[in-house]
């Protein structure tokens, strides 16, 4: 019985260990079968294609289409490469690849269902010994990188991460390696190992060149593929490689649409339009047709931060041009938007940067004047001329009274005033950073220091600023960043300078400036002075003035990722300005009869403050063919500004020039406060990467309206087409790019000048009498009916790329349409009041714009070219008050004409007979009388502009040229107007053209009048006498650099780079090459529609070194 349960007992261990081998095979076969279909998957699927020629792209489609795998790899590497004879027959993925491949210079491995493909030159090695290492790899916010590449230096042998971010790789025995990680729109990493280490963590960090396929709309990132907005994104690189010297100058020729001009004087605001202008006059950046500047995320409502701004802490600046992104900022975004991300510090690399230039500014080419003998010789005919117009007794020019008129002796005591006043300026730049950190923290803090002189001596500006920026990853979820800025800004002269530039045009160089005997100024109260002008050396010698700016921002963002696919973001932001400024006239400068005749000293103190807070809820949802993005945002900003100024008057020169030296002054005082308020929505649905619709709504309240039109709600909507996706495209290899894009909003403008026009507003002033009685008079009377500027805004589009991105670009139309334009409407005096802000006009705009960049060389020698053109077009569709036109001595309007234009007398020539001007009347004859000739309308219009910029490197030399062009349709030469003026300027400034060309003689058929003393019967007055057509193009920056070889450098420093910048430099071509056409005006703007002082050329000289 006992041997029984014994044999019992066996058999039951026996069969339990059968059990558990079959259990033990059937799991090591399972493992084993998934660890070879794991292994030679590729093995397994077999392809068939035919061609007769096919890129390497269309076959890595057709392998995708028929198969599992993924391909990880450069569009550059495999740009251009083609296979011919295709013919394979159920041959694998491997075999296909091995022999299309063979001979190009590409590699391939195979990783499980992954495949990377790259350049490089395979080594072979003969592995004895080989260790294990093990890595992670994430990116910033630590989230695993799946198909992430990991190629050991020079060789091909290279693995790609798993799911997880994890890889494996066996490296050869040897002191040291290189690993090269690499990640889809992340920067590459080199890592060194040695056999000690046996794992590593990677963080990677998103790569600003692949800021080319997002657009930074200052809310969220949003894909370019899908985005069907107008937009231009620029790069730290491509800014500093054009070696425009400020951040405005770095807009000329780079961004289609985008025009700016600029004064030569230093202080003085550029002006800045996007897509043409929404008013009926030209504003500057301060004005109401200022585009709406966004930094961090953070709203500026001090719109001079671009001049405190250096370019160097600028890391991207992309400008939203249109609806899509109007619509998302509201009211504040209808002049367009520019959204500028600072430059943050970098994850494992601590790292010191340095920067020094040197410059030196000059005027470049100036207008050709008459020398102090050429004057002297032009004057006596223009006495001999008047003399026998209308003396009976006939003189010459030789004669005695002609010389008696103008001696030889003039010649004693001459000046070039234009030497005098300009150049011998220079600038200097020097910055001093440093960033890091590491996976979870980062920083990046930059102190810099600006001195920037104009061409105009002793008008210059000097900056102070320090930046810092702090980014923190508390955990996978939440993350924190703080950005601050504070610069300290003074600028000297920019009012004095501009009234030297315009004095010395009125100077004649037979006037002498300096006493011949002490070699002092003269004060103007010489004989040889006008009454009126004085010496304008003198008086900028004493007369000066002064502006102190001290700018503080900072903002704290949080962020939180609530679920994979749910984020949300809060900001608070505050920002604030402080500005003193001093006004100083001495009483010896008071030349003008008509005016006072004291000294005056003035003292000015502004301050700005605005705070701003943003709650937003994100979401980023992508599944199976759809996709959605999108955000809820609820806003509020507060601003309040209060500004103080004294001025007083005085008879003799100040001992101390302080307000309180002077025995009476006159105070004001002017404050304002405003809260604005939005909510705003966003989404895009994207279906299988092809079709896109988008759309926003925003509603903005704003405390600028009365109660009746507090609120408006705008939005827009958006669709786009990725054509190049469709399955019928797939084989157009030669095609990268093809989109198709629309979209259309309604936005609003509160931006006006006063917080308070829906309320009646009293002003104090004083009763005349004795000066000493205070009164109060109304300033301006309500409107509570006063709305929202509307803007109507249509843009569609096209974006495209050809042969492997070496050919890509956009053309763009737009449409813009605004009523209800907000200015101030100048009441009748019998109403009793003097002016009420109302909604009037209605205005236009609608333009192309085409940009194209290229690729032409993509080997050790790089060669690239960015092209860009516009053109816009403008009208006036609605007048105040339902009239047909508006003229004055400044500004002229008139419906369904351009806002850019003139209305003046037509210029008929010179009569052969007489030599004297002519005009058309209104029934098309000729008239002498200059009062009743006929006006005609006169655009100032460009017909297009543009820029045209290549990019060169090579071997560490770089070359960056930027140019300009236009072609203006008029430019109003009124600097002529007074130095051509057929003698109507005794006394001044002649350009040598004045004497050539003129009548002398019956019958004589010129284009020139008779030039005489005081002018020939109104010839200089304004008339199309004096517009011109003209076509510049100009180099305007040009960067060379050259990267010092890395041999030459040590433990310490890491790099070194020697420049050279220069800007607004040479014209290449030009129909006026003496005017500045962005003047518009030439060198004299009577009528303030520019700038009056033309822009200098900079010179730089600069090293750049990196610890």
């Amino acid at each position: 019985m006992k041997k029984n349960l014994y044999a019992c007992m066996d058999r039951h261990r026996k069969v339990m260990k059968l059990i558990l081998m079959m259990k033990a095979t059937f799991i090591l076969s399972v493992l084993f079968a998934l660890q070879v279909h794991a292994g030679v998957y590729s093995q397994q699927v077999r392809l068939s294609m035919t061609w007769e020629e096919a890129s390497i792209k269309q076959i890595i489609s057709e392998i995708k289409k028929n198969s599992e795998f993924s391909f990880v790899y450069s569009d550059a590497d495999i740009a251009g490469v083609k296979c011919k004879n295709v013919s394979f027959k159920d041959e694998t993925v491997e075999s296909i690849l091995a022999i299309c491949l063979k001979g190009t210079g590409l590699n391939f491995a195979i990783e499980e269902k992954t495949i990377v493909i790259w350049k490089g030159n395979p080594v072979k090695q003969i592995v004895e010994k080989e260790w294990v290492l093990k890595g992670l790899v994430v990116d910033e916010k630590g989230q695993p990188l799946p198909g992430a590449t990991v190629i050991l230096k020079g060789t091909a042998l290279g693995v790609v991460t798993d799911t997880a971010g994890i890889f494996k790789i066996a490296l050869p025995d040897g002191d040291k390696h290189v690993l090269v990680v690499s990640f889809v729109g992340m920067k590459s990493r080199e890592i060194v190992v040695t056999p000690d280490v046996k794992s590593v963590n990677v963080t990677m960090e998103e790569d600003v060149e692949s800021l080319d396929d997002v657009v930074v709309t200052g809310y969220m990132k949003r894909s370019k593929s899908s985005y069907a907005g107008a937009v231009q994104t620029m790069k730290s690189d491509d800014l500093v490689a054009t070696g425009a010297t400020s951040l405005i100058e770095s807009l000329k020729g780079l961004v289609p649409g985008v025009e700016v001009r600029q004064s030569g004087l230093i202080g003085r605001n550029p002006t800045i339009k996007i897509r043409g202008c929404n008013r009926l006059e030209e504003s500057t950046i301060t004005g109401t047709s200022a585009p709406l500047f966004v930094i961090d995320g953070f709203i500026m409502n001090d719109m001079s931060c671009y001049n405190m701004l250096n370019p160097k802490d600028i890391e991207t600046m992309t400008v939203l041009k249109d609806a899509e992104a109007m619509a998302l900022y509201g009211s504040r975004g209808a002049n367009g938007v520019i959204v500028i991300e600072t430059k943050k510090g970098k994850s494992d690399q601590f790292q010191v940067k340095v920067d020094a230039m040197y410059g030196v500014v000059d005027l470049g080419k100036q207008l050709d004047f008459m020398s102090p003998r050429e004057t002297l010789e032009w004057e006596r005919l223009l006495y001999v001329n008047y003399y026998n117009e209308y003396y009976d007794d006939k003189i010459t020019v030789d004669g005695e009274k002609a010389l008696k008129f103008r001696p030889d002796s003039m010649l004693e005591n001459t000046t070039d005033w234009f030497d005098e006043a300009l150049g011998g300026s220079s600038t200097t730049d020097i910055s001093l950073s440093a960033s890091g950190g590491n996976a979870r923290t980062k920083f990046f803090i930059q102190g810099s220091y600006t001195h920037q002189a104009g061409i105009i001596k002793k008008n210059d500006m000097d900056r102070f600023g320090l930046t810092a920026n702090l980014q923190h990853r508390a955990n996978d979820r939440v993350s924190f960043s703080f950005n601050t800025s504070a610069y300290r800004t003074e600028t000297k002269n920019t009012n004095a300078a501009d009234r030297l530039y315009e004095g010395i045009q009125k100077m004649s160089p037979l006037t002498g400036a300096y006493d011949p005997e002490t070699g002092e100024l003269l004060d103007g109260t010489q004989d040889q002075f006008e009454e009126n002008e004085g010496n304008p050396l003198f008086d900028y010698s004493v007369n000066h003035d002064e502006d102190v700016n001290y700018r503080f921002s900072g903002g704290l963002t949080a962020d939180i990722q609530l679920l994979p696919f749910l984020n949300w973001n809060s900001q608070l932001g505050y920002e604030v300005t402080n500005t003193s400024s001093t006004f100083f006239e001495d009483p010896r400068t008071k030349h003008d009869q008509y005016f006072s005749q004291l000294g005056s000293l003035s003292e000015t103190s502004s301050k700005r403050n605005s705070f701003s807070w943003r709650s937003m809820l994100s979401v980023n949802k992508f599944w199976e063919n759809h996709s959605l993005t999108g955000f809820a945002s609820v806003e509020y900003q507060y601003e309040d500004y209060d500004y103080t100024n004294i001025r007083g008057e005085f008879e003799e020169s100040l001992l101390i020039e302080n307000l309180a030296s002077i025995d009476k002054g006159e105070p004001k005082k002017d404050m304002s406060k405003s809260n604005f308020m939005g909510i705003v929505f966003q989404a895009e649905y994207g279906y299988k990467g092809k079709y896109y619709v988008s759309g926003s709504v925003r509603t903005d309240g704003s405390s600028r309206f009365g109660g009746n039109n507090k609120w408006g709600t705008f939005g827009s909507v958006g669709l786009a087409y990725n054509m190049k996706n469709e399955s019928f495209m797939e084989n157009v290899g030669w095609l990268d790019i093809l989109k198709l894009r629309a979209t259309y909003g309604k936005v609003g403008n509160a931006n006006f000048g006063s917080s308070f026009s829906h309320y009646t507003v009293y002003k104090n002033g004083s009763y005349n009498y004795a000066d000493k009685y205070p009164t109060y008079s109304m300033d301006h009377y309500k409107n509570e009916d006063l709305k929202w500027e509307m803007t109507d805004v249509y843009n569609v589009g096209v974006d495209f790329g050809f042969f492997g991105d070496r050919l890509s670009g956009n053309i763009d139309y737009y449409y813009k349409k605004t009523t209800g334009l907000l200015e101030t409407f100048y009441l009748p005096l019998s109403a009793g009041i003097d002016s009420q802000m109302q909604n009037t006009a209605s205005v236009q705009n609608q333009g192309l714009e085409v940009f194209v960049q290229s690729q032409n060389i993509r080997r050790a020698f790089r060669w690239s070219t960015n092209f860009n053109i516009s053109l816009n077009r403008n009208k006036v569709l609605k007048l105040r008050n339902g009239v047909d036109e508006i003229e004055d001595f400044t500004f002229y309007a008139k419906v369904g004409k351009t806002m850019e234009c003139y209305f003046i007398p037509e210029w008929a020539g010179v009569d052969p007979e007489t030599g004297g001007p002519l005009w058309y009347d209104t029934g098309g004859n000729t008239t002498t009388d200059y009062y009743s000739a006929q006006k005609v309308f006169v655009s100032r219009e460009d017909k297009y502009r543009g820029g045209l910029n290549n990019f060169f490197s090579w071997n560490g030399i770089n070359l960056g040229v930027n140019i300009i062009f236009a072609n203006t349709t008029m430019m109003d030469n009124l600097a002529q107007g007074y130095t051509d003026s057929d003698g109507a300027n005794f006394g001044g400034v002649y350009l040598k053209d004045a004497a050539k060309g003129y009548w002398q003689k019956p019958g004589d058929v010129v284009s020139r009048p008779k030039p005489m003393r005081y002018g020939n019967n109104d010839s200089n007055q304004s008339s199309t006498r004096y517009i011109i057509s003209g076509f510049f193009a100009r180099i305007q920056s040009m960067n060379l650099s050259y990267d010092l070889p890395e041999k030459w450098m040590g433990k310490i420093l890491k790099s070194a780079t020697v420049y050279f910048r220069g800007n607004n430099l040479w014209y290449i071509y030009s129909d006026h090459p003496n005017l500045d056409p962005d003047a518009k005006s030439g060198m004299l703007s009577i009528l303030s529609n520019g700038v009056s002082v033309p822009a200098g050329r900079n010179y730089q000289f600069g090293i750049n070194l990196v610890f």
